[in-house]
């Protein structure tokens, strides 16, 4: 794993991979960066991807009190490997974690600031037709499109 340093000293360790836009995905307060394993695959060929630790977790640092601020700072510094500005994708209390980061100011992309097309091919059950994800706008789910193909040809999931 990679490392970057926040600004209070500690060590967080992240992985990168794929090409195109920057991508954070922030997991939850019970998991290391492993949770995203079977997604980061997927979204290698269109994004950037960087994955981390968490303070205190994996193989990242960690700081004798815990503060909301200083997990601020490790995304921010995550961010900051990656180009200075990434999408973040979070779960959990990573979600709310990335909610405060961006009310405090971290550098994020805004919606549609860069667009790269996921296939179409479904990462979870969903319902089927569902528009591609994009990496760098909106990550919100769309209403289901009917298919362009109206022959009668039967086709299985």
């Amino acid at each position: 794993m990679q490392k970057v340093v926040s600004r209070d000293g500690t060590t967080i360790a992240y992985e990168k991979a794929g090409d195109g836009p920057p991508i954070v995905l922030l997991n939850g307060s019970f998991r290391d960066h492993t949770i995203f394993d079977a997604l980061v695959p997927e979204l290698t060929p269109y994004c950037t991807t960087y994955v981390y630790d968490r303070r205190g977790r994996g193989e990242s640092g960690d700081a004798p009190a815990y503060e909301v601020a200083r997990e601020i700072e490790d995304l921010e510094a995550v961010i900051e490997a990656a180009g200075g500005s990434a999408v973040v994708f979070a779960g959990s209390s990573g979600a709310n974690l990335a909610i405060e980061a961006a009310l405090a100011g971290a550098p994020h992309h805004q919606a549609g600031a860069a667009r790269a097309v996921l296939p179409r091919r479904r990462l979870s059950p969903s319902p089927r037709g569902t528009s591609p994800r994009p990496c760098g706008s909106s990550w919100s789910r769309t209403a289901a499109r009917k298919p362009s193909n109206t022959s009668s040809a039967a086709s299985s999931d």
